[in-house]
C-alpha cells in the first residue's frame, strides 16, 4: 500500500467531497465531533486502485499510522517510528464528512461510516478515468 500521509489523505478526502451524500441514510444524523477527539491507530485498509487500466487490490492489517484529533480543531498524523516527522493540519466534521486541511492548505474529505468511542471507519472513493476506493478502520488508543 502506498505511504499513508496527509497529502494522500487530502487527495482521498477531496474526492469524497465530490461524491456527496449518496450513500447516506435519510435520517441525516450528524456525527458527534467529541467522539473523534483522541489518538487513533490505523488497523485495517481494504480497497483498490485502477490506474492506466491496471487494478491493484489490497486488504491488509496495518498498525503503522496514527492520527490525533484535538478539541481545538487541529490534528496531526505520523508513522510508527517517525513521531519526529509529524504532519499537522486542521479538521472539521460536517454531517458525516471528515474534512482535513493539511499544512499545505490541501483539503481532503472522507465519509465517516462509523464512529464510536473506540472505532472509526472511513470510506473514500474516486471515479473517472482512474478509480480509487478505500475503506479504512482505525482503533482509538488514547
Amino acid at each position: 500500500m502506498k505511504t499513508f500521509n496527509f497529502k494522500w489523505m487530502a487527495g482521498m478526502l477531496l474526492v469524497m467531497l465530490c461524491m456527496g451524500l449518496s450513500s447516506c441514510s435519510d435520517d441525516d444524523d450528524d456525527v458527534d465531533p467529541s467522539s473523534l477527539i483522541g489518538t487513533w491507530q490505523l488497523n485495517h485498509s481494504k480497497g483498490y486502485e485502477i490506474y492506466d487500466g491496471e487494478r491493484e487490490d489490497w486488504d491488509e492489517n496495518d498498525n503503522s499510522m496514527f492520527f490525533r484529533f484535538e478539541t481545538d480543531g487541529t490534528c496531526s498524523e505520523w508513522e510508527k517510528g517517525y513521531e519526529q516527522d509529524k504532519e499537522y493540519g486542521k479538521y472539521q466534521i460536517k454531517g458525516d464528512k471528515l474534512i482535513v486541511i493539511d499544512s499545505d492548505s490541501e483539503r481532503s474529505e472522507a465519509t465517516i461510516k462509523k464512529l464510536t468511542s473506540n472505532r472509526l471507519e472511513l470510506e473514500t472513493k474516486e471515479s473517472g478515468t482512474d478509480e480509487y476506493y478505500d475503506y479504512i478502520v482505525f482503533i482509538k488508543i488514547q
